[in-house]
């Protein structure tokens, strides 16, 4: 739903909307899980276990690119690459946005190495 609005702005501002683009990393390291129950997805936050319920393909999708493990920095790299080249969920290729990938990979690293709460303050 953000899409148009993220694309309308760089378009219009030539520059990246970061709200939006810090949303976006948001809600990517929300969907952070690799093990189903059920259908769901399964995440954990500060111990504690949520499930993500979404169409079953893309929680695959997210469960493969969270996988491959590494360093917070070549996870982060690797998540907003993958995620943002899916033209599959989105019409088009996304990482091809200039500085778009590496903005959503910074605020990655952010959230994973700050935690939510403190990554946002600083977008605010």
């Amino acid at each position: 739903r953000n899409l148009p609005s993220l694309l309308a702005y760089v378009e219009k501002h030539n520059k990246l909307p970061k709200r939006l683009v810090f949303s976006l990393a948001a809600l990517i390291s929300f969907y952070e899980g690799v093990q189903f129950e059920g259908s769901a997805l399964k995440g954990e936050r500060d111990g504690k276990t949520y499930l993500i319920q979404d169409d079953h393909a893309i929680l695959t999708e997210f469960a493969a690119f969270y996988q491959g493990g590494g360093s917070t920095e070549e996870k982060a790299e690797r998540l907003a690459t993958s995620v943002l080249s899916n033209t599959g969920w989105w019409g088009e290729d996304l990482s091809k946005v200039e500085g778009l990938a590496a903005l959503v990979e910074s605020y990655l690293k952010n959230i994973w190495k700050k935690g939510m709460q403190s990554a946002l303050k600083e977008v605010l």
